[in-house]
């Protein structure tokens, strides 16, 4: 594998943490990676690997307000990011101007692409893997808080709290929580713009879906606690070029639950039909 570290300077004059994974041939195809809420592009090693090893390239970044970018932990809005994802893309292609890239995008990150997807419409995007999207929450948020967070939002967007996720509902293998909760680079902030930002641009893009054209993988798993498999296939089923898979006994991270090995090979050979 060959490896490189660099920096990205998007909207704003924030500095993002950016990261190549190549492997040792011309990549047949590239993956643009983009993570979820509290998360960063370190927890895809495995992936990555698994991507590399099979010919496959991934340029991932640390989304503003994440990892080791630059910005206010969990605070932004879906256009400003979508910005850091388009400047990924840029680098991406400017690396390699005769490879199909591919976006692939978890949780938050799922959102995110789709919408990059729907607004953009960019041509340089061949396909894209949406996995346990961040389209609805899997719970009812409570009516306090939520009424709260409204009145924030107008007054102090930029005001955060914790997401209050439990990192036992990532997996069902305890161990994937358990080095969550020690990883230095994640957190558990969102502000009251981000959320609403999400809330309002996932709706969206189930809304707008059947303006993508291009093949899509929309995951989930069965198990998911946080994020609605429900949307997601509102999501899909309005899609042209569309493949929906349900990971069964997984939560909301399947290429971190117990069966990640045949999954990631999943993404991969999906890939490479729609190369």
């Amino acid at each position: 594998m060959i490896s490189e570290e660099f920096n990205i300077v998007s909207v704003g004059g924030v500095n993002l943490y950016a990261a190549s994974f190549l492997p040792d041939n011309h990549p047949k195809a590239l993956i643009c990676l983009v993570h979820g809420l509290g998360d960063h592009i370190g927890r895809y090693a495995h992936v990555i690997d698994k991507f590399v090893g099979s010919g496959i390239g991934v340029y991932g970044l640390d989304l503003r307000g994440h990892g080791k970018s630059e910005g206010q932990r969990g605070h932004g809005t879906v256009p400003k990011i979508l910005e850091d994802i388009q400047e990924l893309v840029i680098v991406t292609r400017r690396d390699f101007n005769d490879v199909p890239i591919f976006l692939y995008g978890h949780s938050m990150g799922g959102n995110l692409a789709a919408n990059y997807l729907i607004r953009l419409i960019s041509s340089e995007i061949k396909g894209a893997i949406i996995s346990s999207p961040w389209f609805r929450l899997n719970f009812k948020e409570p009516k306090l808080k939520y009424a709260m967070g409204q009145v924030i939002h107008n007054l102090f967007p930029s005001f955060s709290f914790s997401n209050g996720l439990n990192p036992d509902d990532f997996a069902h293998d305890k161990i994937v929580g358990k080095v969550y909760s020690s990883d230095p680079l994640v957190h558990d902030r969102i502000s009251a713009r981000l959320f609403f930002s999400i809330k309002k641009y996932g709706e969206f893009a189930v809304e707008k879906a059947s303006l993508i054209e291009i093949p899509i993988l929309v995951t989930h798993g069965s198990d998911d606690p946080i994020t609605s498999k429900v949307a997601s296939r509102e999501f899909a089923d309005q899609l042209s070029k569309v493949e929906y898979k349900i990971w069964e006994k997984t939560k909301h991270e399947p290429h971190n639950d117990f069966t990640k090995e045949d999954i990631i090979q999943y993404y991969i050979s999906w890939v490479n039909k729609n190369i």
